[in-house]
């Protein structure tokens, strides 16, 4: 082999040796080059003003709570909290306003963060520092939890809210598809294996199993609510169970409920009984608040024989409770039959006397601060000796879950109170304006339903009327059921672009209507909409435009379901902004309770608290 060869194989060896280092340097001047563009510039700075502005919000939270933490008396009581709170405050104020090359934010904000747990496990406030860690994630999310999807397609919501690590692996028809089995199937076993789904879209089941963390049972918020099961244990000897088997007039939802609900009542009611001085459960009166159609109410007289006052400021709701009341008297009979019932001695003399009449009764009147129920227990239980009262509501809608937990507090001749709240967007906010929000119920249901604990006051904290909406939603039905969203949802998307299209900018509220397809949503909102004159386009045209958005409507479809991630989180902060109010209120004896199936009863947890 001659040298002229030798060098030949050498340059060879040479450049693969250096070949990687070629590459790194070739690229890593093009890089250069693209980022001293206007475009990358802009594109790092819109980054770091981002990556800031959450840090910002992220002092500033620990901030407001750790000054409203100073001024409380159990802070001065304990021997090491007021240094915790200085060197908090003090590490606060000295956090950079600016961006300090010599200081290293991310550190101190990481000190900063484990001193405040240190302070939250020092006073015992782990409700405080689950809704602390529930704030913190719920907070940069609530524009995507509150957009409005009749907005999807014209302010581009996929590319604003939707994290791009999900933007990357969502690309297809056929990826949205197969995304909608991954969040249908987020209650399997299965879920968590690598297994499911072949372990394809990492970033969706990552992002699934984020979100998941931040429900009642998740991993921060773990513990908070007891189990029914472990509820009626600890109420020991005075557990009360249902017996009677009894489905009549009721559907299997409401009959789920019912039975649990009154069992629940009742053992409460005995729990008060055997804690409260000269009381016997003869002396109790429940009140059912929203009483409705008397489902629970009839059911806690029928079954225990507890006195029940159902109370609704609708004349209706108490005309139908009444009426179904003298119904179900004939049923009575049949299902104490069916239950091997007829020895029990309650029963017998249900039968014997026909004494739900004296049992259940009903009230059109609105309960607030001022009414005194022992005169109210009077007028309707004449000769009875009323003076301690359980307050229960089965789904008492909007500012009323919250009135009655306050009414609770404040009416010393409560003693126990039993409410399963809902129809969260009906709630009034304090720190946020709800244009849609109906002024007629206001005179029903004075103040504001969110926030109730002087904690999530002191931070102005609000959620928005599309947060509270999402919130009534069930992902657990939705999942067990694989419901698909509702192709209207697209429709009224593709329906705003066609209004600005026609130079439409206003917004319109549409509403619920029925229709045949795309095209004839359009017609019949247009007219809904009396706007003929101003939106003229044909049916081909409409067609086309269905045609040509058909990938963004199935993709709406799956950014409706990632969307829904966030409504047990949502729920999960209201319920525990009012278990944190009672707990303020210094009421140790109150629980957040799952009394129900939530595929068969989506709104399923129950404040409960004893004086």
């Amino acid at each position: 082999m001659t040298s002229q060869e030798d060098g030949d194989i050498n340059d060879v060896f040479e450049d693969i040796f250096l070949t990687e280092e070629r590459i790194i340097e070739e690229h890593f001047h093009h890089g250069l080059a693209d980022g001293r563009q206007e475009r990358s510039v802009q594109e790092a700075e819109d980054y770091g003003h981002k990556k800031g502005s959450e840090i910002g919000r992220e002092i500033g939270f620990y901030h407001t709570i750790v000054t409203e933490i100073a001024s409380q008396p159990e802070t001065a009581a304990n021997e090491k909290a007021p240094a915790l709170v200085q060197e908090l405050l003090a590490a606060l104020g000295k956090y950079p306003r600016e961006n300090d090359p010599a200081v290293d934010l991310l550190h101190d904000l990481q000190r900063i963060r484990n001193t405040y747990r240190r302070l939250c496990a020092l006073l015992k406030l782990p409700y405080k520092q689950q809704v602390d860690t529930i704030v913190r994630f719920l907070q940069p999310n609530l524009p995507f939890v509150n957009c409005h999807m009749v907005d999807y397609l014209t302010e581009q919501h996929w590319k604003r809210f939707v994290p791009v690590a999900m933007q990357s692996e969502l690309r297809t028809v056929a990826d949205y598809l197969q995304a909608k089995e991954i969040f249908w199937g987020q209650f399997e076993p299965s879920f968590d294996g690598e297994e499911h789904d072949g372990g394809c879209f990492p970033a969706v089941r990552e992002f699934i199993k984020n979100t998941r963390q931040f429900r009642l049972g998740g991993t921060d918020a773990r513990g908070t609510a007891l189990t029914l099961d472990e509820f009626m244990d600890a109420l020991s000897d005075c557990r009360r169970e249902t017996r009677l088997k009894m489905t009549e007039l009721m559907n299997v939802k409401k009959c789920h409920e019912v039975e649990v609900a009154a069992a629940v009542v009742a053992s409460l009611c005995n729990g008060m009984a055997a804690t409260q001085p000269d009381t016997s459960l003869e002396d109790i009166l429940v009140i059912d608040a929203g009483d409705g159609k008397g489902y629970l109410s009839s059911r806690i007289a029928l079954e225990h024989g507890i006195k029940v006052l159902g109370v609704d400021c609708n004349e209706a709701n108490t005309s139908n409770a009444e009426k179904r009341r003298e119904r179900l008297k004939t049923k009575i009979p049949k299902a104490v039959q069916k239950s091997n019932l007829e020895e029990d001695e309650h029963f017998t003399n249900l039968l014997q006397r026909g004494s739900l009449d004296t049992l259940y009764r009903t009230a059109t009147q609105l309960i607030d601060f001022n009414t005194n129920l022992i005169e109210l227990a009077q007028e309707y239980f004449p000769g009875g000796h009323h003076s301690t009262f359980c307050l229960c509501g089965l789904h008492t809608c909007g500012n009323l879950g919250p009135n009655c937990l306050r009414l609770f507090h404040e009416n010393p001749t409560i003693k126990g109170i039993c409410n399963v709240g809902c129809c969260y967007h009906l709630m009034q906010e304090q720190f946020v304006v709800d244009e849609f929000y109906n002024p007629t119920k206001v005179s029903d249901n004075p103040g504001y339903g969110f926030p109730m604990s002087k904690y999530l006051r002191g931070m102005s904290f609000y959620l928005g009327r599309n947060a509270r909406n999402l919130a009534a939603e069930s992902i657990e039905r939705a999942c067990t059921n694989r419901e698909n969203p509702s192709d209207k949802l697209g429709y009224r998307a593709l329906l705003q672009v066609v209004l600005l299209e026609c130079g439409e900018k206003k917004s319109h509220q549409v509403g619920r209507l029925k229709c045949d397809g795309f095209v004839d949503y359009v017609r019949r909102s247009v007219r809904r909409l009396a706007l003929e004159q101003r939106v003229s386009i044909t049916d081909d045209s409409l067609q086309e435009l269905e045609e040509r958005f058909s990938a963004e409507l199935e993709q709406l479809k799956v950014f409706y379901l990632i969307r829904q991630q966030f409504a047990p989180v949502v729920e999960t902060l209201i319920l525990l902004d009012r278990l944190l109010y009672l707990r303020e209120c210094g009421h140790d004896r109150s629980f957040l309770v799952q009394l129900f199936e939530p595929v068969v009863s989506p709104r399923c947890y129950a404040l409960i608290a004893l004086k």
